[in-house]
C-alpha cells in the first residue's frame, strides 16, 4: 500500500512540475510571448470577454531580395494583437481580413469577428506585437 501512495506522489510531483514549466513558457516574456487579457467581446465567439490569448512574434524568414508580396510575415485569416495607432497603451485583437503592399511597407486590414464592418484603420507591421496562438478561455476573469 506503501509503494502505490509512493508512485502516486512521484506522478503528481511530475504532472505540476510540468504544469509549472508550461505556465512558465506562456507567461514569461524571455520565451517570446505575451499573454494579454481579453475585455471586449468584439472577436467572440472565437475569443470571448475574459479570455487569455498569448501571442508570439510571427519571425519567418524572409529573403532581402524577396518581394514583401510574396512573403508577408502575417496573412489573412490570422488573429493577430496590436497596439493601436491613436492610443499605443491600447491593444487590440482582430483578424486580418485583408491586406496592402505600399511603398512604405505591408499594411493589415482588420476586423472583429462579432463586428459588422472592417476596422477604419489600416495596422502597420511594427505596431503588431505578434499572431495568437493560444487561448485560455475565461481565464481573465479569474485574474
Amino acid at each position: 500500500m506503501r509503494k502505490i501512495f509512493k508512485w502516486i506522489n512521484i506522478f503528481f510531483s511530475i504532472g505540476l512540475v510540468i504544469i509549472a514549466l508550461g505556465v512558465a513558457f506562456v507567461a514569461i516574456p524571455y520565451f517570446g510571448n505575451q499573454a494579454l487579457i481579453v475585455r471586449s467581446g468584439s472577436m467572440s465567439p472565437a475569443i470571448d470577454a475574459g479570455s487569455i490569448v498569448v501571442v508570439r512574434p510571427d519571425k519567418k524568414f524572409i529573403s532581402p531580395i524577396a518581394s514583401t508580396s510574396i512573403y508577408n510575415t502575417y496573412n489573412k485569416g490570422d488573429i493577430i494583437s496590436f497596439r493601436s495607432e491613436n492610443n499605443p497603451k491600447t491593444i487590440i485583437t482582430h483578424r486580418i481580413v485583408d491586406l496592402e503592399v505600399k511603398e512604405t511597407g505591408v499594411f493589415y486590414k482588420t476586423k472583429g469577428d462579432a463586428n459588422k464592418t472592417v476596422d477604419g484603420w489600416l495596422v502597420k507591421e511594427q505596431n503588431i506585437l505578434g499572431k495568437t496562438y493560444f487561448t485560455l478561455p475565461f481565464a481573465g476573469h479569474l485574474l
